[in-house]
């Protein structure tokens, strides 16, 4: 039996990426260290089959992994709670390899293995374009979820891809994606299946075009599609439509040259629904410039996959978790 929500309706849950099957991460021990409770744990996966596994670990999401850590959390001196992330950047997220009877039973499986109260669904890349009705298919799998009294009050959300001006810049090289987003946020609607929250990824837009202000990017980005979700889900009629959009809305900045105090600034004057980041594992200084370079994502990205990338100024981390302990006011109980 699932719980409801335990999560406040607007929360700062950084990402956690779960790499490694030999060293579970300690929760309860990182909500004390750094005052910040809640956690995206990612990703769960579908490993080119119909089974949820943990990203890279290759352990089933059944097989009791994260089980006590996450158990312990909600259990602690400061409770928490967890958002249990499936997909990812990657060519195996579920939908792309189950039936519809097969990809709710595995959903639910993962429901019913942690108790969750709320699931995310990170749709990107190749799983914006599977060519087997995967997004229909998703959204009815998860509006059945929704629908059955054992899942009452667990909070389903998106995770998807936006451009610096939002969806609807022509010039972007990436339009497709955009115009996919688009149709799966239109699915969930036909489909009655109620989001909690839509989160965008305003973060490294690739090279298009280099060097972007990515704090006011995230901004441009959010106010655009902020139009987008009062658009699609809320009446004309409603005086209240652009308020509740607000609520419903979720961003993820990529920490180093994101100006996280205008980031935060912003999604407190809107009241928004989730604040995130990507990812608490890079949230620590370059040790020197090589070390930046060495682990960017692409060759012209400004993101490093180990550190923040602050090895001069302005941006200069002084501390280990600073972008976390900036960001961790936003969350309100």
């Amino acid at each position: 039996m699932s719980h409801p929500s335990s999560l406040p309706a607007h929360v700062f849950a950084p990402y956690l990426e779960i790499t490694t099957p030999y060293m579970a991460p300690n929760l309860e021990a990182l909500a004390k260290q750094t005052r910040s409770p809640y956690f995206t744990l990612g990703f769960l996966m579908g490993g080119g089959n119909c089974h949820a596994i943990w990203g890279t670990t290759g352990i089933a999401a059944t097989a009791g992994f994260l089980h006590q850590e996450i158990e312990a959390l909600r259990r602690g001196p400061a409770p928490g709670d967890v958002i249990l992330a499936f997909g990812g950047g990657s060519d195996t997220e579920l939908a792309q390899h189950c039936s519809d009877s097969e990809l709710e039973a595995q959903y639910q499986s993962v429901l019913d293995a942690y108790h969750a109260t709320a699931i995310d669904l990170d749709i990107e890349g190749e799983a914006l374009f599977a060519h087997n009705d995967s997004i229909e298919k998703r959204n009815h799998a998860l509006a059945a979820l929704q629908r059955n009294p054992r899942n009452k009050g667990v909070a389903i959300s998106y995770t998807l891809p936006v451009g610096p001006y939002g969806l609807d810049d022509p010039t972007f090289p990436d339009k497709e994606t955009f115009t996919q987003v688009k149709h799966l946020l239109t699915d969930t609607r036909n489909q009655h299946l109620h989001l909690a929250t839509v989160n965008f990824m305003t973060m490294d837009y690739g090279d298009y075009p280099l060097h972007r202000d990515m704090g006011q990017d995230a901004l441009r980005a959010a106010t655009s599609v902020h139009v987008l979700l009062q658009t699609l889900f809320f009446s004309s009629t409603d005086p209240e439509a652009a308020q509740h959009a607000w609520a419903m809305l979720g961003i993820t900045p990529m920490i180093g040259r994101n100006d996280a105090l205008t980031v935060l600034a912003f999604g407190q004057e809107h009241h928004l629904a989730r604040l995130s980041m990507w990812s608490l594992t890079r949230d620590r200084a370059c040790s020197n410039q090589a070390e930046f370079e060495h682990h960017k994502e692409t060759p012209d990205s400004q993101a490093s996959t180990v550190c923040s990338d602050n090895v001069s100024p302005p941006w200069q981390q002084p501390s280990p978790y600073a972008f976390l302990m900036c960001f961790r006011v936003f969350t309100r109980l």
